[in-house]
């Protein structure tokens, strides 16, 4: 084959974009010896909310006009962790508001037509990923370490404060 050719790729599920990545970086090392062929990701996610994350961690990924270092920080953040810094929350914010726009309205002037092809989805999926982006775009205070803390006292009941030493 040639090394100009497409290659698509399905991927039926996979709750987070690491495969997607794992496989550009190692398209991009094979790159630096022939020329890179054009890599087409249709991704099938049954849970609209995992696919918005797909989204944002994306972008966030790609988004050239934050330096490499900085992009790194925020992607780590966002995938790893339930609190984030408030900077990271601003950021979310402002991705929420792109993504939205590009969801819902059709507006593509952040580079994002490039990376997301729409054309495939329902427009009742368009509408929930728009609702999820949307979602971001409050700025809310969410007191999550409470939450959790109530969602594991509920689930421990009277064993949650005993430790056995």
């Amino acid at each position: 084959s040639k090394s100009t050719d497409t290659i698509n790729i399905l991927l039926l599920c996979p709750s987070d974009p690491r495969s997607i990545i794992k496989t550009i970086a190692k398209a991009s090392v094979k790159a630096s010896r022939q020329k890179m062929p054009m890599l087409n990701f249709f991704v099938f996610e049954e849970i609209h909310e995992v696919l918005a994350r797909h989204f944002l961690l994306l972008s966030i990924l790609f988004d050239q006009a934050i330096p490499m270092r900085q992009r790194a920080v925020i992607f780590l953040e966002v995938f790893g962790n339930l609190m984030i810094q408030d900077k990271t929350a601003l950021h979310i914010e402002e991705k929420g508001k792109c993504l939205a726009r590009m969801v819902l309205d059709g507006c593509n002037k952040w580079g994002l037509e490039e990376m997301f092809n729409l054309s495939l989805l329902k427009q009742r999926d368009l509408d929930e990923l728009g609702s999820i982006f949307e979602f971001w775009t409050t700025s809310g205070e969410h007191n999550l370490k409470d939450k959790r803390d109530r969602i594991l006292r509920s689930f421990y009941g009277a064993r949650y404060d005993r430790f056995d030493l």
